[in-house]
């Protein structure tokens, strides 16, 4: 007896769960079928909330979220609307599941690639170092929006040369790091 309301009281919140998502996701294809802006997705609540909602599948409803921004990103044209919702929605994406690195690195790129928000996206990087400290494409990539976006050699420099110091980094990071040293001091 026990076991079964067991069953129930598990089974019971994750029938839920996936009726919302699904809801979720149905309205949100209506909203791009009809043209509706993406600017209404800001509504979603923040991702310590949804941690909490979420009812223990934190990671699930992360993914449902991770293959939103996806579409978005598959849009021939980002907004900076759009943009700002895609960095809300990594955000909320890696508060959900923080050691999602690919999250980080995908947010990040998009963030400089469809829409110029280098800002958003160092912040996003900035996040996933602070999850994922072993992982040395996060600060690389910190230094190549200050280099390439922000044009700041010196803080280029010193995030490259942070990511060269990783495990698994390519040698080269570290002439790329002593290069724009020497750029920022002429």
């Amino acid at each position: 007896m026990i076991q079964m309301r067991r069953r129930i009281g598990f089974i019971g919140p994750s029938v839920i769960i996936l009726g919302m998502l699904i809801a979720m996701q149905v309205h949100l294809g209506q909203w791009e079928v009809e043209g509706k802006k993406l600017e209404q997705l800001m509504y979603l609540p923040d991702g310590e909330y949804l941690k909490v909602a979420s009812l223990g599948h934190r990671e699930l409803v992360g993914d449902m979220l991770w293959l939103q921004a996806i579409q978005v990103m598959a849009g021939k044209t980002v907004s900076d609307e759009a943009g700002r919702w895609l960095y809300r929605a990594f955000d909320i994406i890696t508060t959900l599941d923080p050691q999602f690195v690919r999250a980080y690195e995908a947010g990040a790129l998009a963030l400089t690639t469809f829409v110029v928000l280098p800002d958003e996206s160092n912040r996003l990087l900035m996040k996933g170092i602070q999850h994922n400290p072993d992982e040395w494409k996060l600060p690389f990539y910190v230094g190549i929006n200050y280099y390439f976006e922000l044009y700041d050699d010196a803080k280029a420099a010193e995030y490259i040369a942070q990511a060269s110091r990783l495990p698994g980094a390519p040698i080269g990071l570290v002439p790329m790091a002593a290069n724009l040293f020497a750029a920022a001091k002429s």
